[in-house]
């Protein structure tokens, strides 16, 4: 099966990001992308799917962080 490409427009919309966002994410090296022509790119579904999965440091701040609220809750509650 062939895998989906995106132009950086697309993947501007899928990251609900700016296309000037999505440039600078790849000239810093934070997106992969193919040439698609002369002065255009892709960005395989692979490697957006990949960007937008959340690191485990990501991950485990957001837990701490509902964590955190959780207990500011039921602190507050008494």
């Amino acid at each position: 099966m062939i895998e989906r490409m995106y132009s950086i427009k697309e993947t501007a919309k899928v990251l609900r990001k700016s296309t000037k966002t999505v440039r600078r994410y790849i000239q810093q090296g934070l997106l992969s992308v193919l040439k698609s022509g002369p002065r255009s790119v892709v960005v395989p579904e692979s490697v957006l799917k990949g960007f937008m999965r959340p690191t485990v440091e990501e991950e485990e701040r957001r837990v701490l962080k509902l964590l955190e609220q959780n207990s500011y809750r039921l602190n507050t509650a008494k």
